[in-house]
């Protein structure tokens, strides 16, 4: 889904600061903290997306991500 669709529908999607893990929809920007690195920083200035299935996976270990979600390829 394009930016500007998830935006005309009302998803809202911010990305760890730190590990660049997606949060999508969060309720509560002030205490939101990220289930992969425990960080309390999130932007929604981001760009590119990837979803990684499996921890192991060659793209997953390429990333440094050990943790299956959605995460942002770089941040702006």
């Amino acid at each position: 889904m394009g930016k500007a669709k998830a935006q005309e529908e009302g998803e809202k999607m911010k990305a760890c600061v730190n590990c660049k893990y997606i949060i999508k929809n969060p309720s509560n920007v002030d205490e939101l903290k990220c289930p992969v690195c425990g960080s309390t920083t999130f932007t929604g200035n981001f760009g590119g997306l990837v979803i990684i299935l499996k921890a192991e996976s060659e793209v997953a270990n390429y990333l440094g991500i050990t943790m299956p979600g959605i995460y942002a390829l770089y941040l702006k």
